[in-house]
């Protein structure tokens, strides 16, 4: 039988379930990965195709299964005609996969039947109890799938099943040729009576045909009442039909009151979800689950972390499930393998806690969190707690079972009077420690589970897939600061606020001397040492210092807090030294001058634009201004000004120089003055010494330096001295 077909080929055969058209085959395998499929064996199921025209060529099993039937029963014909001609026609929607398996094989058998009676020149009223015989006894020429569907033939099924192909076509084949029920619970009131027994059904399983029938004569009591209408059935009636309902529509029963039943076993899913895992510590998935084994201090949690390319596992036991115990798995996978690139989780507390997040970030490991009841999106993982659970756990004393059914078997060893009031440490021979159970599990991964051909990984085991890496891998080689990321941070979030007499956690006052009071710090606990903690600036800011618990280490309280300011003393001193040299460079009047001087350049060269206005004028306003004319533009005539020439001279003449008081000058005159006595100097005028001995003493004097200041500021229009 051919095996290998090109995209050409398949078009030629018309098989169903596959397009028609190359261009079709084509994006039909390029969407479903035929390209890099691979058998359990790990041999390649695409090859390039020798033959003219190249290109690829796909193995018979990536075909769908309606394809393959068609392709098998094809092959299955004899070299010589058949008496009839046997054809295989696409499928209707509503024929089932093993309908159409059904059909086919039964198509198949007949073609066998029929080149038997040919070959044997016989009858076929005498050919078929001789190949009834052959095929019932395993000698028949037929594949191995025909004799799965059609368990055995007899010279009336062949008959039959010739007389319904002539007759009705090859799909008359596919059913079991037992009449559909035409119940009276299907056909009343329209359906209405059908739907309402499948809604109690689904509400609830448990329900018996009397109470079914119990509800559908209380809800259908009008219509039953009613002339014309049904009559209710009796209830062998409902028992049939009951059964024939839940036969006929299994997976929908199932997705309606089982839905993980039929999300694990039904729903369609991806081929391969790990085909672009390329690399060793490419994806880590970690997941926990209760053990199947009872230990002497009670049932234990089991930690399972595996690498996606090479499928290794390491495994923890812990008491419960929580953050600490995820970490404590982490860092063991990280030391023996090194540091993986994503980490998948689902959304449990103890992943998705701030510690736990905190530790993979500053790991520089991206965390992959699964939707929520998702499991099928890390399947890896769940796989392999199954394997851990069926290939460890049911060896150890204390298996307690897989489930509740495998829990009751094992107590069913004993009867009922021997285990009445017996432990389950009795029960179920409980022996192990979690610490013994802990050692016998990592010496089944090491040597049992780590060395046995994975069918995932082409026949190789874990051991053999991770030594064929040859890349170098991300390592950590300071394991106490490995222990440092991982330890748990202090509170919730991490931060602390320092006051004057330390920082507080755990009910206890940590000294750290470098850390002022009011000074938020991320604080990380030392997981070696309880009276110790590590200060950093933020989650993944610069490390400040440690703080120290003084009754915890066994140190004297008074001498730690004394040490604990003079290290506070000279850090502050420290800190602050630059900055008291440049406050002592800064002088008083350098910041109100500072400020002027930056706002004068930044108003220079803007003008106010000028706004509209309107005359505003009020009698009082124009008495005014009347009365400001009059003053300013005085009406003096010649006599006038005599007058007051002559007042003038009288007064002068009579002024009495005694009573002349002469003002003190002020600091902008005496600078206007010393900088007239400079340009004297400088052009080498006479100057009168004692004027020459003030000016050096003036020019030593701040008031000389500040004028000096505000005429560079403002001018020498400054300068001008108002009278």
């Amino acid at each position: 039988m051919k095996v290998w077909f090109s995209p050409a080929e398949l078009v030629d055969l018309a098989l169903p379930g596959l397009p028609q058209t190359k261009r079709g085959i084509n994006i039909h395998a390029e969407t479903q990965g035929w390209k890099l499929a691979t058998s359990e064996a790990g041999v390649a199921l695409a090859r390039r195709r020798v033959g003219p025209g190249g290109g690829l060529e796909y193995h018979f099993s990536l075909l769908p299964e309606r394809a393959q039937v068609a392709i098998a029963a094809a092959a299955l014909k004899v070299q010589e005609r058949p008496a009839e001609p046997v054809t295989f026609e696409p499928a209707p929607d509503d024929l089932r996969d093993a309908d159409i398996v059904r059909r086919d094989a039964r198509i198949a058998v007949i073609a066998a039947a029929d080149a038997h009676a040919k070959k044997a020149r016989l009858a076929r009223y005498a050919s078929d109890p001789l190949f009834a015989k052959l095929y019932n006894g395993g000698r028949a020429d037929v594949e191995p799938w025909i004799v799965a569907s059609v368990k055995s033939v007899s010279p009336r099924n062949l008959k039959r099943w010739r007389s319904a192909l002539k007759k009705e076509g090859p799909q008359a084949l596919a059913g079991k040729f037992r009449q559909r029920s035409t119940s009276v619970l299907e056909r009343a009131e329209g359906g209405r009576v059908k739907t309402y027994i499948a809604a109690l059904l689904t509400k609830n399983t448990y329900l018996t045909a009397d109470h079914v029938r119990d509800l559908v004569a209380d809800e259908f009591k009008d219509a039953i009442t009613t002339a014309g209408t049904f009559r209710l059935p009796s209830l062998r009636t409902f028992e049939r039909f009951i059964a024939g309902w839940q036969a006929e529509n299994e997976q929908l029963f199932m997705f309606m009151t089982d839905p993980d039943r039929w999300k694990s076993t039904v729903r369609h899913c991806g081929s391969n979800m790990y085909a672009h895992i390329g690399r060793l510590n490419q994806l880590w998935e970690i997941d926990a689950s209760p053990a199947d084994v009872l230990c002497t201090d009670g049932r234990r949690n089991l930690y399972v972390v595996i690498d996606i390319w090479s499928r290794r596992m390491f495994g923890l036991i812990t008491k419960t499930p929580c953050t600490d115990a995820s970490l404590s798995l982490v860092r063991r996978a990280i030391i023996e393998w090194g540091v993986p690139e994503v980490l998948r989780t689902d959304n449990g507390s103890d992943f998705t806690s701030h510690q736990f997040k905190r530790a993979v970030a500053s790991l520089g490991i991206e965390q992959d969190l699964c939707p929520p009841h998702s499991p099928e999106r890390k399947a890896s993982v769940e796989r392999n707690i199954g394997t851990i659970q069926r290939g460890c756990m049911r060896l150890l004393p204390g298996f307690i079972g897989h489930d509740v059914k495998d829990r009751k078997q094992i107590e069913a060893r004993k009867t009922f009077a021997a285990r009445l009031g017996e432990s389950d440490k009795d029960a179920f021979c409980v022996e192990l420690s979690a610490q013994e159970l802990q050692d016998r599990l990592d010496r089944w991964l090491a040597t049992k589970y780590a060395h046995r051909a994975h069918s995932g990984l082409g026949g190789v085991s874990p051991f053999e897939r991770a030594g064929s890496w040859a890349q170098p891998l991300r390592a950590i080689d300071n394991l106490r600061a490995l222990d440092l990321l991982l330890a748990p941070a202090a509170g919730a979030d991490g931060m602390r606020t320092a006051t004057k007499r330390g920082i507080k956690f755990d009910n206890t006052r940590f000294i750290a001397p470098e850390i002022l009071a009011g000074q938020s710090v991320f604080v990380r606990c030392d997981p070696e040492d309880m009276g110790r903690i590590f200060c950093f600036e933020s989650e993944v800011g610069r490390f400040i210092c440690e703080g120290i618990a003084p009754e915890r280490l066994g140190i004297d309280p008074a001498a730690a807090h004394a040490e604990a300011r003079h290290r506070q003393r000279k850090f502050v001193k420290e800190q602050t030294a630059e900055i008291r040299r440049e406050a002592r460079r800064i002088k008083p009047h350098d910041m109100i001058d500072g400020v002027l001087r930056t706002a004068a350049a930044r108003s220079e060269g803007v003008i106010a634009f000028p706004q509209r206005s309107q005359p505003h004028s009020t009698p009082s306003l124009e008495e005014a201004a009347a009365a400001r004319a009059e003053a300013q533009h005085p009406e003096f005539t010649d006599e006038d000004r005599e007058a007051h020439e002559r007042r003038v001279a009288e007064i002068e003449a009579s002024a009495d120089a005694a009573n002349v008081v002469q003002l003190e000058e002020t600091p902008r005159q005496r600078f206007a003055r010393a900088k007239q006595l400079e340009v004297a100097l400088g052009e080498g005028d006479d100057v009168d010494p004692q004027e020459v001995l003030w000016l050096g003493g003036y020019q030593q004097t701040p008031e000389y330096r500040a004028q000096s200041t505000m005429l560079e500021d403002f001018g020498p229009d400054w300068l001008k001295v108002p009278k």
